[in-house]
């Protein structure tokens, strides 16, 4: 009786060892020789299983248990583990992320009769997705947040002296991580933004390095028109020679009405959003200065992300120190184009 339960584990654990195997075979290659193996081990050790019990389940001899055992590895690569498939699906809350091509597939696996003398596969759960060979692999879900960013977004943006008429530079914001709490991660985490898409830290090109507190609240997400807010933000700097300061920027922001303006990317219809106030900045050294500062942001609904900012800077006394428009190049979101 102890030399069949002995078998009888043992013979089961062949079999976890086929299934896991099955199940990743799509997805990992070298799958096929390490199934086989254990294919051939299961058979070896059914078979010695069902000779003890045609034999009263007297003890296997050692030499027999160790032959049906002998092709079995020690352990499975870890890739085939089922923690490490695990691993390598999105989590559940984001199911709801999954293209219809990934909906389809789920479907017809749920509906496919099995093979005659095959048992029926459970149905697939949105993690994974039917290879056409059997089997199944994991199936990558970008992490999106509740106001429609992504893992992957990208939003490339051309900047414009308009004193001067000239292009003078460009940037791309590369969404790389979403956040347990929607806040998002860009550019290798040199950009960091709440989950409504405003900085809250920031390396310039030049070496500048800025957090704002809460953030930069320029705009917020889904604005209406005739929508009134106050302004004030913090925003702690140092700059690229060392110095080190703070500026505060106070003012108001109204929603115009929606229009239709063209980019580079191309025409949105947007709603623009108009802020101005003053700013007060005090740097460590005690050197303290202010001015005048406007800001229209055009807010595209369908982007729900900016496509043009419009900037002006000026000294306490209205002399215009800066003039620019941000415009977008290029967006690559799983949200709506021109």
């Amino acid at each position: 009786g102890t030399a069949a339960a002995v078998a009888a584990a043992t013979s089961g654990q062949a079999v976890m060892a086929v299934q896991t195997a099955s199940a990743v075979a799509g997805a990992v290659g070298a799958v096929s020789s390490v199934a086989s193996t254990a294919g051939s081990a299961a058979g070896g050790i059914v078979a010695l299983a069902s000779r003890l019990v045609s034999d009263g389940g007297a003890a296997a001899p050692a030499a027999d248990v160790a032959a049906a055992t002998s092709s079995l590895p020690a352990a499975l690569p870890p890739v085939l583990t089922p923690a490490a498939a695990r691993s390598q699906t999105p989590q559940a809350g984001n199911v709801a992320g999954r293209t219809p091509t990934q909906t389809a597939q789920t479907a017809q696996a749920a509906t496919r009769p099995a093979a005659p003398g095959v048992p029926a596969a459970s149905p697939l759960d949105g993690r994974t997705a039917s290879n056409a060979g059997g089997g199944e692999r994991p199936v990558y879900v970008p992490r999106t947040n509740p106001f429609g960013y992504a893992e992957g977004d990208t939003f490339t943006y051309q900047i414009t002296d308009t004193w001067k008429g000239e292009v003078t530079g460009s940037y791309t914001t590369a969404i790389e991580e979403v956040l347990d709490d929607g806040k998002l991660l860009a550019n290798g985490a040199q950009t960091a933004m709440d989950a409504q898409g405003r900085i809250t830290r920031q390396r310039s090109p030049d070496g500048t390095v800025s957090s704002f507190e809460p953030s930069q609240e320029l705009w917020w997400s889904n604005p209406k028109r005739g929508d009134r807010r106050d302004v004030l933000f913090k925003e702690t700097f140092q700059r690229a020679d060392a110095t080190k300061g703070q500026t505060e920027w106070t003012g108001s922001t109204t929603v115009g009405r929606p229009r239709r303006i063209d980019t580079p990317a191309g025409p949105y219809e947007a709603l623009p959003i108009e802020s101005s106030g003053w700013y007060h900045e005090a740097l460590d050294g005690g050197a303290r200065s202010s001015g005048q500062w406007s800001r229209t942001v055009w807010y595209s609904p369908k982007l729900g992300h900016p496509v043009a900012i419009d900037i002006e800077d000026a000294d306490r006394v209205g002399k215009l120190l800066r003039r620019e428009r941000v415009e977008l190049m290029h967006a690559q979101t799983t949200r709506g184009a021109p």
